[in-house]
This record gives structure tokens, sequence and C-alpha cells, in this order.
């Protein structure tokens, strides 16, 4: 049987075990306002390719322990085009990849003809708001077009950048990237016939993609805080109470798994529920703004749960390497962002930012990090630190600030 054929012999084996949902099923149909970063039928396509991609991975590491390497980089393509599928299939992939066709006519086209760019994007992002949120990646967008209109091109390109950053799905794309990473490293590898350092990288690339499909009690938490947001804008404080005491269910699940410092900090969220849970009850003033800071706080554990699933938990934990401190300094910004930005709390944010200063310290101390670097790590934790000057801050001058170190830091962890 030929290779091409083993695959479509097993994508049908997969589709008969995991069939698709129908088209009524699909989050196009906001009824309940759900919050999935992923649509459940991207979610199947996304299971059924990352089993595809697994088994290329698995063959072509098979190929190479029969010294067949040929074969294996042939396995290696396929690989790499299932896992360029999962990305394509995305429900975000339409506004960031309109977001991506203005960056790049900003290169040498005029102002005005990248206006026109602008509508797409904005028609994209109407399209996925009913299960995404999407509310910074139209800030930025909104600001781009300020810059734009203003012939301040360099500014545009930075919230054309900012505005994608606030759609990436990130327990899909950062196992992705780094599986995408080992995969290219195995290729090289094998480019030079050594095939047993090929087969180490591709070992790593397989907990990657099998990490694709990892559903965590965060996430369902997220899922709950959203739906409450959502119940409780639309006037229904009982729904919103009920989905508020599912999400601290799922909080006290995730203080239960982990490593210490997510579990502590799981668990911190998770009493902090019941002064919400009472708000909620006597309809007080700010019940908007503290189910926000709810939603936003889990979504920043999600994200940091997402990334040590990326970065290799056992590395995290033994090591102690500059990846985790970087982590866990995004993390802190992030909280910041939220007491400073949404909840007015100056003294938490202000206590917050300590916290990713001191994160960002250990770092820049690390020895396996390079000078340069640690200069650039220097260079945020001097940004962490400005911030700190003034907690009294909350306009969208500030909170593009918290957006770019965060930034800042995200490629980081892509560099280190």
């Amino acid at each position: 049987m030929k290779r091409s054929d083993l695959f479509l012999l097993a994508q049908l084996v997969v589709t008969l075990l995991f069939p698709p949902s129908s088209f009524a099923e699909a989050a196009t149909d906001p009824a309940s306002g759900l919050y999935r970063s992923i649509t459940q039928r991207e979610e199947e396509v996304i299971s059924r390719t990352a089993v595809m991609a697994l088994r290329a991975i698995v063959q072509a590491r098979a190929d190479i322990h029969q010294e067949k390497l040929e074969m294996a980089r042939q396995d290696l393509d396929e690989a790499r085009r299932l896992m360029t599928t999962i990305r394509t299939n995305l429900s975000t992939a339409v506004a960031k990849d309109s977001i991506w066709v203005a960056g790049k006519h900003l290169e040498y086209e005029t102002v005005p003809r990248v206006m026109k760019d602008f509508p797409p994007i904005y028609s994209a992002l109407h399209e996925i708001e009913e299960y995404f949120p999407t509310d910074k990646a139209k800030r930025h967008i909104d600001n781009a077009k300020r810059y734009l209109e203003k012939g301040e091109k360099k500014g545009a390109q930075r919230e054309l950048h900012l505005a994608a950053n606030e759609l990436v799905v990130v327990e899909v794309e950062l196992p992705l990237a780094k599986a995408e990473k080992f995969v290219e490293k195995a290729g090289e590898y094998l480019a030079r016939n050594e095939g047993a350092k090929a087969d180490e990288a591709l070992k790593i690339a397989e907990e990657k993609v099998q990490a694709l499909s990892a559903e965590s009690p965060l996430r369902g938490a997220l899922k709950s805080f959203w739906q409450a947001s959502r119940s409780y804008a639309a006037g229904k404080s009982a729904e919103a109470r009920s989905f508020i005491e599912q999400g601290k269910v799922y909080l006290g699940q995730a203080a239960k798994t982990g490593n210490t410092k997510g579990k502590e900090e799981a668990d911190k969220l998770s009493r902090s529920i019941a002064e919400l849970e009472r708000k909620v009850h006597k309809g007080e003033n700010g019940v908007e703004a503290a189910l926000k800071s709810t939603w936003e706080k889990t979504k920043a554990l999600a994200e940091r749960d997402s990334e040590y699933l990326a970065a290799r938990w056992e590395e995290s934990e033994t090591t102690l390497g500059a990846e985790d401190d970087l982590i866990e300094a995004k993390l802190h910004v992030s909280f910041a962002e939220t007491y400073q930005i949404t909840t007015n709390e100056q003294s938490k944010a202000v206590e917050e930012l300590e916290k990713a200063s001191s994160y960002l310290e250990k770092a820049i101390k690390n020895a396996l990090i390079d000078k340069a670097t640690q200069k650039e790590i220097a260079a945020i934790r001097k940004e962490v630190t400005s911030l700190r000057g003034a907690p009294e801050q909350s306009d969208e001058a500030w909170e593009d600030r918290y957006d770019q170190i965060k930034d800042e830091i995200n490629r980081l962890l892509r560099q280190v």
C-alpha cells in the first residue's frame, strides 16, 4: 500500500471514531454566548489533523530507526503540511491573515491603499466576536487606523502586530509552534544524515502535538466566567451565579493539579470568588468589573498553563531555567494590568509589578542566558519598574504599555 494511501486510511479511521458534528452545532450559533477560543468544528478538525501529524512524526522516527532517512524526510514533509492545516483552520485565521495583509501593504503601499485593508479586518473580527473576545484586538486596529490617518506608519505597524497577538489561540498555537520548531530541527539533522539527533528532536515534537488536544480545568473555568459575564450583562443574575459556581469548581480542580506555583495562584483566585458571588447576589456596583477581572486572571493562568505545556513541565521544574521565570513574570504583569486597568486597585497592581520585576531579575541572572538576551530582559524590567511609578494611570496608553511588555516577553519565550 502506498504511503499516501496509509494516511488516507488512517484519516478515515479517525473520522469514523470521531464523527464531525453537524454545522448547526458550530459556534457560529452564539445562543449561549459560550466563550470558546476554538469552535466545536475546529476542535474536531484539530483533533483529527493532530492525530495525522502525530502519525507522520511517529512514522518518521520508525524510518530513522530503520535507517530509511529519505522516507523519514517525506514523513516530515507530511507532518509540516498537517500542522499548517491546523493553523489555517482556526477561526481567528481570517482576521490574523487580514491583519498580516495590512501590515505587509504598509511596507510598500500608500496610506489610502492600506486604509482599504481595514474593513475586511473589522468584518473578520465581527464574525468571531460572539465566541472569542475581540475588544482588545479592535482597540489596536482602531489605534493603527489613527496612526495611519496621521501618516505614522511605524505606529500603525506596531498596533497591527499587537492586534494579531490578541488573536492567538494559546492552547493550540503555542504547542504547535514548538512542534513545528522541533520538526524543522529534525529536518536539519536529517539533511546532515544525523539520524539519532533527528529522532531526539522528533520525540519532543511528539509531546507538543499530543498537547494540542489537552483540555484543562482552567479552560473550563475560563468558559464559565465568560458565560457568567454574558448572562449578567443580559440581566440573568441567577444564571450568572450558576456559571460562577461552575467556574469555582473548575478553579478548585486546577488548584489540585500542575506545579506548586500554579496551584497556589489557582487556589488564591478560587478563594476570591466568594466576594464575587456576594456582589452578584446583591446586585452591587462594580459587578461587571469584578467579573471581567476574574475572567482576565483566569485567562492569564490558562495562558501560563499552555506556556508551561509548550516548554515541557519537567524542564521548568528541574532546571529552573529562564523560560519559567519569564512565564511567571508575564503572569504577574497580566495580573497587574487587571488591577490597574480593570478594577483600579493600585496597591495590588504595584505588588504584582514587583513580583514580575523579581522574576525578570532572576531571568537576567541565569547563567544560561546570553548577554544580548540579558539586555533585552533588563529593558523589559525597566519598563515594568516605570509602570510601578504611576499605578493610578488607567487609560488606553497605559493598557498599550502592558500589551507591549507582554509582547516582548512572548518574543523572548519563543527565543529562549
